[in-house]
């Protein structure tokens, strides 16, 4: 049963604020223009400021958004914890900040998402982000590079690939979205575009999200099943097409094909390429230290410091395990799985294009960190609380007005 006073009603729904504008320069910040820390920090704290006089001024919080605040609270207090049991001290405090920056987040978050406009001007604010983001790539990537054997988008000014393929791949879903749902096929080139980003950025996890997404999304937002079976076929015709292209031109094939090809060697024989190599040591670490340390961990993202490799686990779920027990994975996985659980039940019910998106993309979410560490990118967990909170305190209809 939920509790508390409900939001106060927006006069106008649609009339852009201050509020909206400063939602708009945090995320592209966070997601497009994060390498400068100075504005990195200044917009998280403008953010958060706002939204803490929003709230302390306005409205008070529904049971719902105040747990998730309460799962982040209590993720920051355990992880700042572990350096009384950590090998290295100085990795907990440094990770202990990032996760403070997505604790300020959270809140702002949680402020700002009182209705489903507001949460598509996020998205919109997001994709606006991923557009930038690549703008600054390719203005600072020459063609030559581009096709160079073993280049990656991003080296230029030190973006991790990992990140640009997954917020491109992110974007790439919200536009489809769009495009779907106020049957604005302009949009669907755009999309395409951000899908080249990902590629081009090398990366396996923006592979991931964008067959996942786009899959589960047309799934559950068609309910007529001569209209799936429509989807499946249109879907296997361009995941043939996409390895016929990234098999076919060279710099695609050298960025992700040879990764992908090289990952399903190890799978099934044993060999491949280096990094599933590695990832398959560090599995094993990871399993070892978390039998080891179940309970509490070794610290706050100190398993590089037990690992032969001297890496991260490369998979969320066991990161947390070795860094801070099973209380983090609980306190870290409980709620979103919830929220998880009671999207697909609405959706049962609603069916709504909007609420197959947010479905779509938490499903995706889960479905990446078996292959990355997340919890300290600011992004991603970002995106993650807007999830939540749409799921669990918002109607999710469809509006194609």
């Amino acid at each position: 049963m939920r509790s508390s006073i409900t939001y106060r009603k927006d006069i106008n729904k649609k009339k852009i604020g201050l509020f909206d504008i400063i939602m708009l320069i945090a995320v592209i910040v966070n997601v497009a223009i994060n390498d400068n820390l100075r504005l990195l920090i200044i917009s998280q704290v403008l953010f958060f400021m706002v939204a803490m006089y929003v709230i302390l001024s306005a409205r008070s919080i529904s049971r719902d958004n105040f747990n998730i605040i309460i799962r982040t609270v209590l993720f920051f207090v355990w992880g700042y914890l572990s350096s009384l049991w950590a090998i290295n001290q100085t990795a907990v405090m440094e990770y202990t900040i990032s996760n403070g920056q997505v604790l300020m987040l959270t809140i702002a978050l949680v402020a700002y998402i009182s209705n489903n406009t507001k949460l598509k001007r996020f998205l919109i604010a997001f994709i606006i982000s991923a557009l930038i983001l690549a703008i600054r790539l390719l203005s600072t990537t020459s063609l030559s590079e581009i096709y160079q054997v073993g280049y990656h988008l991003g080296t230029a000014f030190g973006y991790d690939r990992v990140h640009i393929g997954m917020i491109s791949s992110y974007a790439s879903l919200f536009l489809i979205y769009f495009a779907d749902n106020y049957k604005k096929k302009i949009l669907y080139p755009v999309s395409l575009f951000l899908i080249f980003i990902s590629f081009a950025s090398g990366s396996r996890k923006g592979l991931v999200i964008i067959l996942a997404g786009i899959v589960f999304y047309f799934l559950l937002s068609r309910r007529v099943p001569q209209k799936r079976i429509k989807i499946i076929l249109r879907i296997l015709i361009a995941i043939l097409i996409a390895y016929y292209l990234i098999n076919s031109i060279p710099f695609l094939y050298h960025a992700i094909g040879r990764r992908i090809v090289g990952f399903v060697s190890f799978l099934s024989n044993g060999s491949g390429d280096s990094s599933a190599a590695t990832r398959s040591i560090l599995l094993r670490e990871a399993i070892n230290v978390a039998f080891e340390h179940p309970i509490l961990g070794v610290g706050l993202y100190n398993f590089k410091y037990v690992s032969s490799q001297n890496l991260c686990a490369h998979n969320n779920y066991l990161e947390l395990i070795c860094s801070t027990g099973l209380v983090s994975l609980l306190i870290f996985y409980y709620y979103p799985l919830k929220s998880l659980l009671r999207g697909i039940q609405r959706q049962k019910v609603n069916n709504s294009k909007l609420s197959s998106l947010v479905v779509s993309v938490l499903i995706c979410w889960f479905i990446c960190d078996i292959v990355v560490v997340s919890f300290a990118m600011e992004y991603v967990q970002m995106l993650v609380t807007v999830l939540m909170i749409s799921i669990c305190h918002l109607s999710l209809t469809d509006n194609v007005k």
